[in-house]
C-alpha cells in the first residue's frame, strides 16, 4: 500500500493547487478504480482524478517490475498469466471524459 507522502511526490505541482475537497476526490479516484479492477466489468477512468490515479498506478507498477521483480512474481504468482502482462503500454489511460470526480 501506497504511503500518502509517496503518491504526493509523484503528484505534478499543479495539483497542489486543489482544496482538501479535491484532496479527497482525488483518494476517491484510487477507490474508485480499486472497485472498477475488482470487478468483470474493465477498467476505463470516468474523470480526470480516475485518468491521474490510473496514470500513477500504472507508473508504480512499472517501476516495480523493473525494480522489484521477485516481489511482483510473488504477487501475482496464483494469477492466470495472459500474453499482455507487464505490457504497461495496452492499458486504457484516457477517458473520453473530461471532468472532475
Amino acid at each position: 500500500m501506497a504511503r500518502a507522502s509517496d503518491v504526493k511526490a509523484t503528484v505534478t505541482s499543479c495539483c497542489f493547487r486543489g482544496d482538501g475537497i479535491w484532496r479527497r476526490n482525488m483518494a476517491r479516484s484510487f477507490d474508485d478504480l480499486v472497485a472498477d479492477f475488482s470487478s468483470e466489468a474493465g477498467v476505463e477512468p470516468r474523470c480526470t482524478a480516475e485518468e491521474m490515479a490510473l496514470h500513477l498506478g500504472i507508473a508504480r507498477a512499472a517501476e516495480l517490475t523493473r525494480n522489484r521483480p521477485r516481489f511482483v512474481r510473488e504477487a501475482v504468482g496464483d494469477l492466470p498469466e495472459d500474453s499482455r502482462d507487464f505490457d504497461w503500454s495496452t492499458l486504457p489511460t484516457s477517458s473520453s471524459r473530461t471532468t472532475m470526480c
